[in-house]
């Protein structure tokens, strides 16, 4: 095959030789976003580091929460422990005093009784038992 005459490899020419005149403007253009991002990486990292604080300081946070929650349903679980002693303590002493009280009561009922059937002239019947008759 033969070669292009020599016209059309110098337009040939001219057209690369543009194409690499433009070069340095679009070289340019990449420098500028090559900075670009790396003052966005420069950001993002101190972001980064920023956040891993507070991570680290919410963990301490939440570290510290837990054990005084812990520390409080501790305390909790004793109060009901002791509350529920006191309650039995003071539901024992209340039945000791009803059944000294019922004694009481059934004794009293039973002194009145007497003192009713004496003036009655029964002797120590019940008035539940119903008197005999005589024949």
């Amino acid at each position: 095959m033969p070669s292009p005459p020599l016209l059309r490899r110098v337009e040939i020419l001219e057209e690369k030789v543009d194409a690499l005149n433009q070069l340095p403007e679009r070289v340019t253009g990449v420098e500028m976003q090559l900075v670009a991002v790396r003052d966005d990486l420069h950001s993002l990292r101190g972001e980064v580091t920023t956040l891993r604080g507070e991570v680290a300081t919410l963990r301490g946070e939440v570290t510290t929460l837990r054990d005084e929650f812990t520390s409080f349903r501790t305390e909790v679980r004793a109060e009901f422990v002791a509350v529920r002693v006191e309650i039995r303590a003071g539901d024992d002493e209340t039945r000791r005093e009803m059944r000294v009280l019922h004694e009481d009561v059934i004794s009293r009922i039973a002194l009145l009784q007497e003192g009713i059937d004496r003036r009655n002239g029964r002797s120590g019947r019940s008035t539940r038992t119903p008197p005999k008759r005589r024949r």
